[in-house]
């Protein structure tokens, strides 16, 4: 069954094109999925700055920092 999801905005100034050319594709239930960049997403939580995000932003940059240790 095809999903289309749509969002008006992202927060930090990133612009759609710029998050999907850093996009990584990931087989979920036999469908590909563009899964924006752990950067843009962090960027864009930093900016929206909300409680929830950033109650999720130290793990989010501690994932970062291993991914880096790990490449």
């Amino acid at each position: 069954m095809p999903v289309e999801i749509h969002f008006n905005r992202i927060a930090g100034g990133l612009t759609f094109s710029s998050v999907r050319s850093r996009a990584q594709l990931v087989a979920v239930g036999g469908e590909k999925l563009a899964v924006a960049a752990l950067a843009d997403v962090i960027r864009s939580k930093e900016a929206a700055n909300r409680p929830k995000d950033r109650a999720v932003l130290p793990i989010l940059r501690d994932t970062m920092e291993v991914k880096k240790k790990l490449e």
